[in-house]
């Protein structure tokens, strides 16, 4: 069993057990290496001294913060490929008829 403080943010790299459900990451020599919006969200973890969590949890974290990220701009795709919600050119517009004189009382 590995020493509780191995794998936690400035520490080595990820428990072993971890690497495999850790989507989006690529091994770099014996490292973990994550995307860079994880990369970031890692990084402002580390900064925490108050925060224990592990590399492993703080990756799936990211993950899941990823994966709604792509679920919202998946959503924003269809909607818009259905058509009629682009925004139009202004000069596509339909004009409004210009007034003539002030508004009369009927």
């Amino acid at each position: 069993m590995p020493d509780p403080l191995w794998g936690r943010i400035p520490g080595d790299p990820a428990n072993p057990p971890y690497r495999s459900a850790v989507p989006g990451a690529g091994l770099v020599g014996a490292r973990v290496q994550p995307t860079p919006v994880s990369a970031r969200l890692l990084m402002a973890a580390g900064r925490d001294c108050l925060r224990t969590a592990h590399v492993g949890r703080l990756m799936v974290e990211a993950a899941s913060l990823r994966t709604v990220s792509e679920t919202d701009r998946a959503v924003q795709a269809a909607w818009d490929s259905e058509g009629d919600h682009e925004d139009r050119d202004p000069a596509a517009r339909p004009q409004i008829p210009a007034v003539s004189g002030p508004p009369t009382a009927r």
